[in-house]
């Protein structure tokens, strides 16, 4: 669930919509945030959080989706899994409660939150998928893909267009995932899908994503003895990570590159790659691609890999995060360049909440802010959320400043424009490029 640094292209228009609104049209939160998934049996819940700009973390809020008895049942508990529209304006919610009761209607809940720009969250509606929603992925601002995870029935992606005025779904696809797919992850062009699949035969999926939101199987990668759990795909898009779990020595972690033609995977060189750590369950990396942070369940501790910028080899390094302990770490996320590490609180002794970790060059990993409790029950995934800055129409050269080398261009283009509909140095819009439009850019010069 890391599509907050690089947004996929597709998503590019309305991501500049929304700042251009600066938030009228969407809820995002106006400073960077993150979203914890409460998975408790008794109440499930979404903890809010403000991220500082030196990385320490603000409480702002629970928002308890659902909550029952000892003994009772409620669709929204368990809240298991979590994603954020690239626009950030809503969440997704996956629940893995058991079966509900003798009378009740089958299925488990997805639950969809507005964010608003305090990073508080609000419901909007709520609507039961089949079986069990181990992983939730945003195709788009309004299109979701959820996982059907299954062993005994086989698994399925389901993908629905949400109608958030409305408040209501709309399924649009059903595909198969394998015997036993419990994640998935989006490319960071938002043109593929990666599914996991484990227990009969383990394999990752390829799927395309069609304009229309659809999926598209484009190829099924065997891989062997490893499991490929808990995927995510580099920022740059070349290296899809997966870890291996107890499979194969209960110490590996896989790296596989990316077709730049049609997304499909092949094993890097020397894969799976050996951890220092026991029982990996996920991959996350880092925001310029060069590092690799891998969780693992035996021991609850986060290590560190070196990313090799020519083959997206793994070195493994000295470094690594104590989580609290086997079990405790649960599902990371990268912000920016920070690590967002949940621990559910196993024992009176390990800690609950979320921790943020800065990550360096070289895979060091320096606590920024310890656990800050989520006031829920049993933390499990986090999502992080960063705005863009908006940027300013008078940088013609698109270089995050407004300087010479803009009223270069924009001199350059001096008089009437030949062309209404591509005269960017036009930017009053009145069709001609002028004293107006030096002055607009005079008025955000940046630098020399």
């Amino acid at each position: 669930m890391t599509t907050h640094i690089i947004r996929p292209a597709r998503f590019a228009w309305a991501a500049a919509a929304a700042l251009v609104c600066a938030g009228a049209a969407f809820g995002q939160a106006e400073q960077r945030a993150a979203f914890l998934a409460n998975n408790g049996n008794l109440e499930g819940s979404v903890t809010s959080y403000l991220v500082n700009e030196d990385g320490s973390l603000d409480f702002v809020d629970k928002y308890i989706t659902g909550e029952h008895d000892s003994g009772g049942f409620h669709y929204g508990t368990n809240a298991y899994s979590i994603s954020i529209t690239p626009d950030g304006s809503h969440l997704a919610i996956g629940h893995a409660t058991g079966d509900p009761p003798p009378g009740w209607q089958p299925g488990r809940q997805i639950t969809i939150l507005a964010v608003n720009d305090d990073a508080t969250v609000e419901e909007v509606f709520n609507f039961l998928t089949v079986d069990t929603p181990l992983d939730v992925q945003w195709l788009s601002d309004n299109h979701l893909a959820v996982t059907r995870t299954s062993l005994s029935l086989g698994s399925e992606i389901r993908v629905f267009e949400i109608d958030f005025d409305a408040g209501q779904e709309t399924q649009i696809e059903q595909v198969d995932a394998g015997a036993f797919c419990a994640a998935i992850a989006l490319h960071p062009s938002g043109d593929y899908l990666y599914a996991e699949a484990t227990f009969d035969g383990n394999s990752i999926r390829t799927f395309a994503v069609n304009e229309d939101y659809t999926l598209t199987r484009l190829d099924t990668l065997d891989t062997g003895s490893t499991f490929p759990l808990g995927l995510n795909v580099a920022p740059n898009g070349q290296w899809l990570y997966a870890a291996g779990g107890i499979s194969n020595g209960g110490d590996k972690v896989q790296g596989h590159a990316v077709d730049p033609d049609d997304g499909t995977l092949s094993p890097i060189a020397g894969s799976p790659f050996t951890s220092l750590g026991s029982s990996p369950r996920q991959v996350v990396i880092s925001s310029d691609s060069d590092v690799a942070i891998a969780g693992h369940g035996s021991d609850g501790n986060a290590h560190t890999f070196t990313i090799d910028q020519s083959t997206g080899a793994l070195s493994a390094t000295p470094h690594m995060f104590d989580g609290g302990g086997q079990g405790n770490l649960q599902d990371m996320d990268v912000l920016d360049d920070l690590l967002l590490v949940p621990g559910q609180g196993f024992g009176s002794s390990n800690p609950q909440g979320l921790a943020t970790l800065s990550i360096g060059s070289d895979g060091s990993l320096t606590l920024v802010n310890d656990y800050v409790d989520s006031q829920g029950i049993s933390p499990n995934a986090v999502v992080g959320w960063s705005p863009e800055a908006p940027t300013s129409p008078a940088d013609l050269t698109g270089d995050g400043t407004v300087g010479g080398a803009d009223l270069g261009i924009l001199l350059s283009e001096w008089g009437e424009c030949a062309d209404p509909d591509d005269c960017p140095a036009d930017l009053n819009g009145d069709g001609t490029v002028g004293g107006a439009d030096l002055g607009i850019l005079l008025s955000e010069w940046t630098s020399n």
